[in-house]
C-alpha cells in the first residue's frame, strides 16, 4: 500500500512537471508565427520604411537558418529575439514583452493595444506622486524637483502647479531627471511652459511619409507660478530617456538651463503597442519627433550636456554653479 502511494505521487508530481513544461514551452509554429508576424509589423509601420523591411527580410533569413529552432523557453526565445531585432536596427524604443496569458484579459491577436486608462494609470502611478517625487528647498534658496515620469497632464499638471506655487520665491532651481523618465508627450508640453514664453514651438511630430502631423507649442497660459528670470540647471544621467531627453534637448537649444551630467541614451521615437501572439508584446516606433529649433532630434545621439560630471556629482555641480550665477545678478 505504501509502495502505491509512492508510486501515485511521484507520477502526479511528474505529471504536473511535465505538464507545466507543456504549457510554457514553444512550438516552431508559434516561433514562425511570431517572427512573421513582427516583420509585417515593421515592413507596415516602422517610422522608417526602409529600416522595416528591411527587418522582415533579415528575421526570415534568420529563422529559415534555423537561428530560433532550439528555442523552446519563452523567456529565452524573447531575450534571442530581441537581441536579433537590435542588431538589425538599433532602434532603443524596440523592445519585444513576454506576457504571461495567465496574468493578462483576453486580447484579439495582431492589433494595436488601446491607450492605458486614466484610472489605471492613476493606481500605477500615485506611490511617485504623478512623476514628482520629491520637491524642496535646499540651502541658498534653490528650488529643487526630482521628475521621473511624464504622466497624463490630467496626473501630472496639479503637482507641477502646485509645486510651482511652492517654489516661486526660490533663486534657482533644479529639475532632476537622472531617472528614465519617459511618458506623455503632452506633459513634456506642460512643464516646458512653465520655463519657456508662452506659445514657443517646440516640437514637429513626422509620420513614416515623412510629413508634418502634428505640431506642438507651450502653452498659452498656466496655472501656478512661471519661472521666466531665475537660473535653471537641468541633471542628466545616461539613463536619461525619451520624454525627459526631449524636455533636456529643448531646455538646452532654447538656452534656458544648463545641462549637467552624461550623456543621455538617444530615443526620439514614438511607438505603438501591437502583437505577434497571445504571449507576446512589441513595440514598434511609428512616428518621429523633431526641434522645431534645430529641425533635428536626439536618435541615436542622446542629449549633450552643456557641463560634464558624473551622476553622482551632478547636484554638487549645479549647486555651485547657481550660487555663482545667483551671485553675479545680485
Amino acid at each position: 500500500m505504501r509502495f502505491r502511494f509512492i508510486f501515485l505521487f511521484c507520477w502526479l508530481l511528474y505529471s504536473n512537471t511535465y505538464s507545466q513544461n507543456l504549457e510554457i514551452s514553444l512550438t516552431k509554429i508559434e516561433k514562425d508565427t511570431i517572427i512573421r508576424n513582427i516583420g509585417v509589423f515593421f515592413k507596415e509601420n516602422y517610422v522608417f520604411p526602409d529600416k522595416g523591411h528591411d527587418l522582415q527580410k533579415s528575421l526570415s533569413v534568420l529563422n529559415a537558418k534555423g537561428a530560433f529552432d532550439t528555442i523552446k523557453d519563452p523567456k529565452i526565445f524573447r531575450r534571442t529575439l530581441q537581441t536579433a531585432i537590435r542588431n538589425i536596427i538599433d532602434d532603443k524604443h524596440i523592445i519585444f514583452i513576454y506576457r504571461n496569458p495567465e496574468d493578462h484579459q483576453p486580447f484579439e491577436t495582431n492589433t494595436i493595444s488601446k491607450d492605458s486608462d486614466l484610472k489605471t494609470e492613476y493606481e500605477h502611478r500615485k506611490a511617485e506622486n504623478f512623476g514628482i517625487p520629491e520637491l524642496k528647498i535646499l540651502e541658498n534658496n534653490i528650488g529643487y524637483i526630482k521628475i521621473t515620469k511624464f504622466t497624463s497632464p490630467e496626473l501630472f499638471g496639479p503637482m507641477i502647479r502646485a509645486g510651482s506655487e511652492f517654489l516661486k520665491n526660490v533663486d534657482g532651481l533644479i529639475l532632476d531627471l537622472r531617472s528614465r523618465g519617459g511618458g506623455r508627450s503632452e506633459a513634456v508640453a506642460l512643464l516646458l511652459s512653465y520655463f519657456l514664453p508662452y506659445n514657443t514651438h517646440i516640437f514637429d511630430w513626422e509620420n513614416r511619409e515623412g510629413v508634418v502631423f502634428e505640431r506642438n507649442w507651450t502653452l498659452p497660459y498656466v496655472e501656478g507660478h512661471q519661472f521666466n528670470e531665475i537660473p535653471i540647471t537641468v541633471l542628466m544621467s545616461k539613463a536619461t530617456f525619451s520624454g525627459s531627453e526631449a524636455f533636456c534637448y529643448i531646455m538646452k537649444h532654447h538656452e534656458r538651463a544648463t545641462l549637467i551630467g552624461e550623456t543621455t541614451r538617444g530615443g526620439a521615437h514614438s511607438y505603438k503597442e501591437m502583437y505577434p501572439s497571445e504571449k507576446y508584446l512589441i513595440l514598434v516606433p511609428h512616428q518621429r519627433v523633431l526641434s522645431a529649433k534645430t529641425n533635428k532630434n536626439w536618435e541615436g545621439t542622446g542629449v549633450s550636456p552643456t557641463i560634464y560630471s558624473s551622476t553622482e556629482y551632478a547636484m554638487e555641480v549645479a549647486q555651485k554653479l547657481l550660487i555663482a550665477m545667483i551671485a553675479d545678478k545680485k
